[in-house]
């Protein structure tokens, strides 16, 4: 089974906490809480060590890496063709508007 994807926020937060952790060991005897804390921000830093890093802006526009993210997160090819069957139809009708929204304005100065 693979990790969940984390956003690179994610990781970021858990590495500084790992960071500001691990500090206290620079100068001197650390106690036993502090061992105790590093162990626990290692325990929370390492899953995500080990996960995909996805990228916290993804453009929706660009389809195939749309797609991939969706591949990589062992999506349903059936659900996929699903959704984008039942989505066609508004984004047809929406191209058509457009379309003719900007002819129709085209037109109308034309006219005057």
């Amino acid at each position: 089974m693979k990790p969940a994807p984390v956003t690179a926020t994610e990781m970021k937060a858990a590495l500084t906490e790992l960071l500001l952790v691990a500090a206290g060991f620079i100068h001197g005897r650390p106690d036993a809480a502090a061992k105790r804390r590093l162990s626990a921000a290692i325990a929370r830093a390492v899953p995500l060590l080990k996960a995909a890093v996805i990228a916290d802006s993804l453009d929706p526009k660009d389809a195939a890496a749309l797609v991939a993210r969706y591949i990589e997160a062992d999506g349903d090819w059936s659900v996929l063709v699903e959704a984008v069957n039942d989505h066609a139809a508004i984004a047809c009708a929406r191209r058509y508007r457009r379309e003719n929204a900007t002819k129709t304005a085209e037109q109308t100065s034309v006219r005057h």
